[in-house]
C-alpha cells in the first residue's frame, strides 16, 4: 500500500469491511502474527497483526466463512479525508468529523489511562495519550 488512506464505514485503501478473509489476504497477503481473539459455538473472532504496516485487520464470521469488520492502526502515515492524522489535533479531528457530517460523539476515559474520542456514526474511535493521537480503530457493525 501507498498512501494509507481510511474510508469511513467502508474499509482502508482497496480493503473493504465485508469482503471475504480469503479477498483481503489475496490483496495483503497472509500475517504470521494471527490470533483467535474469541471463539463461541457461533461467532468466530480473529485477528491479522500487520507489522509493515503497524496494523491489526479483525475477521469475525463462522467456520466457513470470515469476513472483515475493523482495523486499529498505530501507523503515523495514515490519513483521513486528506488528511494525515497524527498530524493534527484532537480538535482538529473532532472539526474535520464535524465537516463530514459525523456528529455521535462519545468521550471517555479508558480504564488503561487513555482518553477515548468515540464517534458512534462512523464507527471510529481515536486514542490519545498526553493530548497526542496514539491509535485508531474503525469499522463495521456485522450482526
Amino acid at each position: 500500500m501507498s498512501k494509507i488512506e481510511i474510508i469511513p464505514l467502508t474499509g482502508v485503501n482497496e480493503l473493504k469491511f465485508g469482503s471475504t478473509k480469503e479477498d483481503i489476504i489475496d490483496v495483503i497477503g497472509i500475517s504470521d502474527q494471527y490470533e483467535i481473539i474469541e471463539e463461541d459455538e457461533e461467532v468466530f473472532t480473529e485477528m491479522y497483526n500487520y507489522p509493515e504496516y503497524k496494523t491489526s485487520l479483525f475477521f469475525e464470521g463462522n467456520a466457513t466463512e470470515m469476513v472483515f469488520t475493523s482495523c486499529d492502526t498505530e501507523n503515523k502515515d495514515i490519513y483521513l479525508f486528506g488528511n494525515k492524522l497524527f498530524d493534527i489535533s484532537e480538535a482538529q479531528i473532532m472539526q474535520m468529523m464535524k465537516e463530514h457530517n459525523f456528529k455521535d460523539i462519545e468521550i471517555d476515559e479508558e480504564e488503561w489511562g487513555e482518553k477515548r474520542l468515540s464517534y458512534l456514526d462512523a464507527m471510529m474511535d481515536f486514542y490519545f495519550e498526553d493530548e497526542e493521537l496514539v491509535s485508531i480503530t474503525w469499522g463495521i457493525l456485522v450482526l
